[in-house]
């Protein structure tokens, strides 16, 4: 069981007790454990972000779940992002988060690794199935945009109901450890429009962090981006 708190106060940029979550003024508080560490762990060196990649998506969709309302989901489809200067990722969205944070943007929702000035990403819930005594496909959920209709889709106007924040948290029963296989991300972009894509994607990252310098070429740009197995599917 993992223990957690409602907290009010600024914890500052040091938190040593595990997740943060922020949620309308309010930070939820959940006791260190292996996931946290994982995600705080994120290397900067483009030879060990592979294996990383592969250790982290085993144990987040072998050991945690996603609970909302009394209601586990299981992690079963997740999306790797990380740009680093070694591992320029551009097309990595851009943020300044603590790991363990959900952090929204046009595609969906991420949860997030530790940012430094020159490092950021995360992972993107890509699809959620709902644990129940007898499996039901149609408790599947696949696509980025509809995890998040999923777990956010209505909460109080006026108060912080505990259950209706969406936490990740041990399973209460053991998960099925069924093969999860890499692929290849789900990037909408078509061949011809790849280039303009990456050159946008350079500038918002080059925007956002004057001190990062994006040195590599677009063949290497592209490759990194279209050509790495860096999406997880956990099988049935």
């Amino acid at each position: 069981m993992v223990l957690w708190s409602k907290k009010r106060e600024d914890y500052g940029d040091f938190v040593v007790s595990g997740i943060l979550v922020n949620f309308v003024g309010y930070k939820y508080c959940v006791i260190m454990n292996e996931l946290i560490k994982q995600l705080q762990s994120c290397p900067a060196s483009a030879d060990d972000i592979s294996n990383y990649f592969s250790e982290t998506a085993k144990l987040l969709m072998n050991g945690y779940v996603i609970s909302k309302r009394g209601v586990e989901y299981e992690i079963i489809d997740i999306e790797f992002y990380l740009f680093t200067p070694e591992h320029q990722d551009v097309i990595t969205y851009p943020r300044n988060c603590k790991a363990g944070e959900w952090f929204f943007h046009q595609s969906g929702v991420d949860l997030t690794f530790a940012s430094t000035e020159k490092q950021f990403g995360g992972i993107l819930i890509r699809g959620l199935r709902e644990i129940s005594e007898k499996p039901d496909p149609e408790k599947t959920t696949v696509g980025p945009l509809k995890c998040v209709y999923l777990l956010w889709d209505k909460f109080s106007a006026f108060e912080v109901i505990d259950a209706e924040i969406p936490i990740i948290t041990k399973a209460s029963k053991d998960l099925p450890q069924n093969k999860i296989k890499p692929l290849l991300r789900k990037i909408p972009v078509k061949k011809d429009k790849q280039t303009e894509k990456i050159n946008y994607w350079k500038q918002r990252i080059e925007k956002k962090f004057e001190g990062v310098k994006i040195d590599k070429d677009l063949k290497e740009l592209s490759d990194l981006i279209f050509t790495s197995e860096y999406r997880f599917v956990k099988e049935p």
